[in-house]
């Protein structure tokens, strides 16, 4: 995804975009958790005008949790 992000960034001076995001705080470290914040980290650093990003750490969760019970 890094990749098609930057390619992207290369292209694109403005996005209007509201991006939010979320992974579960068990996850598996090195499938999940680290590509997510490595993610939101290039995201907001490089980002066009008019994109945001918002991400959210979810407590207690992981792949199998029932997200609409929170």
């Amino acid at each position: 995804m890094i990749g098609l992000e930057s390619m992207l960034s290369a292209k694109t001076t403005e996005l209007h975009v509201d991006l939010y995001v979320t992974v579960g705080e068990n996850e598996d470290p090195h499938r999940f958790l680290h590509p997510f914040k490595r993610l939101v980290k290039v995201l907001e650093e490089r980002h066009p005008r008019g994109f945001s990003v918002k991400s959210f750490l979810e407590p207690g969760k992981d792949h199998s949790a029932d997200w609409e019970s929170t």
